[in-house]
């Protein structure tokens, strides 16, 4: 699976699929222990911390802290005065100022103020905001880091609706490549236009956003339990029912679908939207794990109805 320069992926599969281990892998913490893996050597990357920052620095200098490159020069200036070498030091800020030192504290702040802080916090302590709002911090942090790839692990988990939506117009303005773990599916569609799907250790790319996943993979199920689904002849009355089974456990809570219709052509027709809402559902279910293994189990029978007995019904009895 590939994913190109500038796309904005959402990754998504079961908990347990292995989408932090991917994330490991893009950052370095783990390598590969077979197949071929690839990123530009050149491409700078950013990623929230997931640890609580512990420390009484004021917010605006440790989101600051995130540019890393402005770290680095800053460093090196200070390195330079060390040493008074007029040459190092002029370098040392010219470096500084094609990085954007002269604006880096701006830039931070409205950051910070975006994720729902006040002003009258900028200047606060980290370590006197709650857990909650230092992760807030953290991913402001990420966020002023200079990147051509970006990884977010649920970065929403902690926001409010201002601040969410606010995040939302950020990461559509940002100019490089994004790959986002999130539950949230309004989140995902609004964000992504690429959806990396994780199952039985493998990854599979679909175009579009959360919802064109859903309803890509649902088709996938569709053409994988068709072939069980086919009328064959002439009837003159037909049942589709499908039922959801787990191997180990038979059958399961969520119910079923059942469609009736009198004639084949309108049992074809009926079956197949039962069929395409049923998977789609699956393909829902499939991402929880007490229903990962969960399969459909599809019967189509012919049968004698008079016609007095009902007219094109379609009973639906899945509980959701």
């Amino acid at each position: 699976a590939t994913i190109n320069p500038g796309e904005k992926a959402g990754l998504v599969g079961r908990n347990g699929a292995g989408k932090s281990s991917l994330f490991a892998l893009l950052n370095g913490t783990l390598h590969e222990d077979g197949g071929d893996f690839y990123i530009p050597t050149q491409w700078r990357m950013a990623q929230v911390a997931q640890n609580m920052p512990e420390t009484d620095e004021p917010a605006t200098a440790f989101v600051v802290a995130g540019d890393t490159r402005l770290t680095d020069l800053q460093a090196e200036l200070a390195k330079a005065e060390a040493a008074d070498d007029g040459m190092a030091i002029a370098h040392a800020y010219t470096d500084l100022a094609d990085a954007g030192a002269h604006d880096a504290e701006p830039r931070a702040q409205a950051l910070i103020l975006g994720l729902g802080f006040k002003v009258s916090e900028l200047d606060t302590p980290v370590n006197s905001f709650s857990g909650g709002w230092r992760m807030r911090l953290q991913l402001a942090r990420a966020l002023m880091c200079p990147s051509d790839l970006l990884l977010l692990d649920e970065p929403t988990n902690h926001l409010d609706l201002d601040a969410l939506v606010w995040l939302e117009a950020w990461l559509k303005r940002y100019e490089g490549t994004m790959i986002v773990i999130s539950h949230d599916r309004e989140f995902l569609d609004a964000v992504t236009n690429v959806t990396m799907h994780i199952d039985n250790a493998q990854i599979t790319r679909y175009g579009g956003n959360y919802s064109k996943f859903e309803e890509l993979h649902a088709q996938q199920l569709v053409l994988h339990y068709q072939p069980q689904a086919t009328l064959q002849g002439d009837v003159i009355g037909a049942e589709c029912l499908l039922r959801w089974q787990h191997p180990q456990r038979g059958m399961v809570p969520p119910g079923q679908f059942i469609a009736v219709a009198e004639e084949s052509d309108l049992i074809l027709h009926i079956g197949q939207w039962v069929l395409h809402s049923a998977c789609t559902q699956l393909a829902r279910w499939q991402e929880q794990p007490q229903w990962a293994h969960l399969q459909l189990s599809v019967n189509v029978s012919a049968r004698q109805f008079r016609q007095s007995d009902f007219v094109h019904q379609v009973i639906e009895t899945l509980q959701v």
